[in-house]
């Protein structure tokens, strides 16, 4: 069962972090600081642009139906557009689901991340995307995310590019990522 899998993976997962020790972060593998996408205004007009939702990315799995639409103006040149294979984490939402993460499948494409998602800019000769992807799901990592997540209210948390940025990453090799 689905269940049964995760659990194993998750097991799996924690025997990584002790395998390769926990002496780096997140940021040492990325190309650059994670960036919340736009929260256009939707309309949901049949011809408007794509924008994600923030359950696109819940549950760790990407869902290209979770979307709403805009009318708004767009700028072809913006850092919100996604590409295929961008990992993206959610920075707001309930304890227990906030710092989830998925791969955008590349559809729909010419679609827009929202501001309460960010993309994880992954250093391909440093870290394996898909690697990264279950890192994420790692109990030290979700330990990490729900002692460090913020706000005042109990039942929506959010976590910072800084947060982000200092998520325990092993010190295991692209190669021994890819292995994984």
């Amino acid at each position: 069962s689905q269940r049964e899998a995760n659990v194993l993976i998750r097991s799996r997962l924690r025997e990584i972090g002790e395998d390769f020790g926990q002496a780096a972060t997140l940021n040492e593998v990325l190309t650059e600081k994670p960036r919340n996408g736009w929260s256009a205004a939707c309309d949901n007009a049949a011809n408007g642009v794509p924008v994600l939702t923030l359950s696109a990315v819940t549950g760790y799995n990407f869902d290209p139906t979770a979307i709403k639409r805009t009318s708004l103006a767009t700028d072809p040149s913006a850092h919100y557009w996604l590409r295929d294979g961008d990992l993206l984490i959610t920075r707001s939402n309930t304890p227990t689901l906030v710092g989830h993460a998925a791969i955008y499948s590349g559809e729909p494409s010419s679609c827009i991340y929202p501001d309460l998602v960010m993309r994880i800019p992954v250093d391909a000769e440093k870290a394996d995307t898909r690697f990264v992807w279950y890192w994420l799901q790692a109990p030290q990592v979700r330990d990490f995310i729900e002692r460090n997540a913020k706000g005042t209210s109990p039942t929506m948390k959010k976590i910072s590019q800084g947060i982000v940025m200092a998520i325990p990453f092993p010190k295991a090799s692209l190669r021994e990522q890819q292995q994984v």
